[in-house]
């Protein structure tokens, strides 16, 4: 595939509370298409505690560790810019990187239910142990 046919992963950057692209781990500069001013602004910040759906009827909790918007290859046929619209504009593309439960998961913004308040049982349910 060549380098034009692939729409870079927009990283939000905690410090400059703005998107950068990326191209695997090097920044890289933005597409001509892709207007930052309409980017969507994400919900949540990094090292926010959340619950949010995955796996099961009940909900896992986490820490926010990276939030990023999916870019990825498309084909020359596509309408780039209804392609832009639904990756980078739409505030439920943002995918939030989560560590729960000793490991990091993908996690969509639809499916975070909200900030966790905290509770005594926190050790418990991260660890797996939900029918203790």
């Amino acid at each position: 595939m060549s380098e034009e046919l692939i729409l870079p992963t927009l990283r939000w950057l905690p410090e400059a509370k703005s998107w950068q692209p990326f191209r695997g781990l090097q920044p890289c500069d933005w597409p001509p298409e892709v207007e930052p001013e309409r980017l969507p602004r994400p919900a949540y910040a990094v090292g926010t505690r959340v619950y949010f759906e995955y796996v099961g009827p009940r909900p896992w909790e986490g820490v926010i560790q990276l939030i990023e918007l999916p870019g990825g290859h498309y084909q020359p046929w596509e309408d780039l810019a209804a392609l832009i619209a639904r990756r980078y504009y739409r505030s439920a593309a943002i995918v939030y990187l989560i560590q729960a439960r000793g490991h990091l998961r993908l996690v969509r913004a639809p499916r975070i239910l909200g900030l966790s308040t905290g509770s005594e049982l926190r050790p418990l349910l991260e660890h797996g142990y939900e029918d203790f």
